[in-house]
């Protein structure tokens, strides 16, 4: 190793004799710069390097090279290319070399492998990284997108970045976003070959008029000889210099196909196929052959064919295939293939676009069509429902900060589909039967929400007409008329606080799964401890008893659970605990509660003992002077529970720091904490030892 290492150094010595002939380092700085090279060499040889190693060694050489290039800035030199000037660059190829042989799976180190030959303008470099990274990961969709970018937008060659492309969707068919950066470079590469000919037939029409004027110019002055005069030069005659667009060579490797847009631009750039975007068509085409079910990558190539110069032929295209492909069966595929215009991301026309009024308002209106035709079949034309809330809340949301008026007329649209929607649902008559997918009424659950959600803030932002025929008490009544099943609808009725006390108390009842129990029961418990009328809550919907408290457990305990569902019910029950105990109307009740419920309850999981535990610990630690000590009573009961939990659990070190903190911040009882710390030693053993050491110690700070 030691040889290796000293051949490696006498290499760069005469490189550090010239730097410091140049002046660009002191004596000293190359005595330090040797003594750093060695050190990391001996790292990068050990049987143990690691990629970290090579890192810093690698930022150590890139920090010198900056440094030189300061300094050479600073000092004003002047001198002829020697070997200090290439000898950094040459270090970090080297390095990064090494590294990405010893470490070939990493890819962000390829990709800063390339980043960096970037920066020192390696650029012959370049495309051989990228090959030598492709070859090792082929199914690695970052480094094909990056090589095409640096072939097409920094070399300008499209025909490399093509066919890296084409390569890449080989090997990888199934990744959506090749082919979106495929159908983007294509767009792109037309768009320049346009804008090119479109420059050129610019710069033709200029030097005809230039010519002709030229012309009639000589015509006045063989009528007129004396116009001339005798001190006229010759050269005052010539045609004037017309300033070059910067871009006019920015695609030097295209020469051929923009020899054909420019002889095309004679007869008119229709005429030839690469100019009207029959490559990213193509392309198009075979992305959808490989994802048919894709609305994402639809959608993503209708936006970049949206913002490309003259592709409407590719925007029609795509909202030809969105119709025929994906709208007979998606809602969402049908109001972007009707609002493309004004779909947020998607069009061209934003909201402080004059244009975008009566876009929205055309968009609208499709949209309306498109519900009253999709009578069939009805999970369709309900899922379409839901579609075109979201797309309004959306309009919403994008004009709120940039026209009051328009979104009101969005609010006013929002509204008249509500009054549509809730018609459509009262139709339907209480005696009906079911619809063949079970659903008992004529709109989705999932639209009632919507209904919900977006009543609140129509609500909100226009308070008298919260009583109006789409309020929100009104939807969520008809909502649980339609879907008594449902715990979402029923906790979202249950919120409003505008029921009868006692259906919100008989409402958990109604549920068999702990998940939905749960959810209706912590629903039910704010609006008890945020209600003004808590005393009208009759049991058990006012936990005023520690037996309403337990009777509501025991409905919890009593729900079904399925086998995917374990976990959450474990946690739902944690948080059940946590409600229904701040729900308690005093301390006393609160203790009581506790004590039964370590008693008489088989406990699970340390998450339910915490969570009766934090309501007691929250109001007695911290540095407040509210933060007194609690009664030696209360203290006996949830010292109980501490020593529960680690009776159940004695090798969980979280379970004894909680003990800890309870019995430093809370019990305030330091002695009584060293004695639970040396018992928590002995039962979690050596592997937790560090661990439980460490939060001792953070607990006593």
């Amino acid at each position: 190793m030691a040889d290796s290492v000293n051949i490696i150094m006498e290499a760069m010595v005469p490189e550090l004799k010239d730097a410091e002939r140049k002046k660009l380092f002191t004596a000293t700085e190359v005595k330090m710069i040797v003594d750093k090279r060695r050190n990391f060499e001996y790292a990068l040889r050990r049987r143990g390097a690691i990629l970290a190693d090579y890192i810093k060694y690698i930022d150590y050489e890139w920090s010198l090279e900056k440094t030189r290039r300061k300094r050479i800035a600073r000092f004003g030199l002047k001198y002829k290319t020697s070997l200090i000037d290439h000898a950094g660059v040459r270090h970090l190829h080297n390095l990064y070399n090494r590294a990405v042989s010893k470490f070939p799976g990493d890819v962000d180190l390829w990709i800063a492998y390339a980043t960096m030959a970037k920066r020192c303008k390696s650029y012959r470099r370049i495309s051989s990284i990228y090959a030598r990274a492709l070859q090792l990961h082929p199914r690695n969709a970052s480094l094909w997108i990056l090589a095409a970018a640096w072939e097409f937008e920094d070399q300008g060659n499209a025909a490399s970045a093509r066919k890296l492309m084409q390569r890449a969707v080989h090997f990888n068919r199934e990744m959506r976003e090749l082919w979106i950066e495929w159908f983007k470079l294509e767009c792109m590469y037309v768009t320049k070959i346009r804008a090119r000919a479109e420059i050129l037939d610019r710069l033709n029409r200029a030097d005809s008029e230039a010519d002709s004027d030229m012309d009639e110019d000589e015509d006045d002055a063989k009528e007129d000889p004396a116009v001339l005069g005798d001190d006229m030069d010759e050269d005052d005659l010539a045609t004037p210099a017309l300033p070059v667009p910067d871009n006019n060579a920015e695609l030097s490797a295209l020469d051929e196909s923009l020899s054909k847009a420019e002889a095309s631009a004679q007869d008119g750039a229709d005429a030839d196929p690469i100019v009207q975007y029959a490559i990213p068509r193509l392309v198009y085409a075979e992305a959808i052959a490989a994802h048919p079910a894709d609305l994402a990558l639809r959608r993503e190539c209708l936006r970049i064919a949206v913002a490309a110069h003259g592709a409407q032929s590719v925007v029609d295209a795509i909202l030809a295939s969105i119709h025929t492909d994906l709208a007979p069966t998606s809602a969402d595929a049908v109001v972007l293939a009707t609002a493309w215009r004004v779909v947020p991301g998607v069009g061209g026309v934003l909201p402080s676009d004059p244009a975008y009024p009566a876009a929205l308002h055309a968009a609208i209106t499709d949209l309306d069509a498109a519900v009253a035709a999709a009578a069939t079949p009805a999970p369709l034309v309900q899922s379409l429902r839901d579609a075109v809330l979201d797309f309004l809340a959306a309009q919403r949301n994008a004009v709120a900060a940039v026209n009051p008026d328009l979104a009101a007329y969005v609010h006013a649209q929002i509204r008249r589909h509500m009054v549509g929607y809730l018609a459509v649902a009262d139709a339907r008559t209480d005696g009906e039967p079911a619809s063949p997918n079970g659903a008992p009424h004529a709109l989705l659950d999932s639209t009632y929400v919507r209904l919900l959600e977006h009543t609140a803030a129509l609500d909100a932002a226009d308070a008298a007409r919260a009583a109006s025929l789409v309020s929100s008490v009104r939807i969520a009544r008809q909502a649980t008329a339609a879907y008594p099943g449902s715990a979402d609808l029923a906790c979202r009725r249950i919120a409003l606080g505008r029921d009868n006390p006692a259906w919100a108390a008989s409402m958990p009842g109604k549920f068999t799964r702990a998940l939905d129990i749960v959810a209706v029961w912590t629903a039910v418990h704010a609006l008890v401890r945020g209600s003004a009328k808590r005393a009208a809550f009759g049991a058990p919907a006012q936990t005023a008893s520690v037996e309403d408290a337990m009777a509501q457990w025991h409905t919890v305990v009593r729900g079904t659970a399925e086998g995917r569902d374990a976990d959450a019910v474990v946690e739902a029950k944690a948080r059940f605990l946590a409600s229904v105990v701040a729900t308690l109307p005093d301390d006393t009740a609160r203790d009581a509660f506790v004590e039964k419920f370590v008693v008489l309850i088989p406990i699970e999981s340390p998450t339910w003992l915490t969570a009766v535990a934090d309501t007691f610990s929250s109001a007695f630690s911290g540095d407040s002077a509210a933060a007194q000590a609690p009664p030696a009573a209360r203290l006996a009961i949830y010292r109980r529970v501490m020593q529960l939990g680690a009776r159940r659990w004695p090798t969980s070190v979280a379970w004894w720091l909680r003990y800890l903190q309870f019995e430093v911040q809370v019990a305030r009882d330091v002695a009584g904490a060293t004695q639970v710390y040396l018992s928590a030693v002995r039962a979690v053993g050596s592997d937790d030892a560090e661990a439980l050491a460490a939060g001792w110690n953070a607990i006593r700070s």
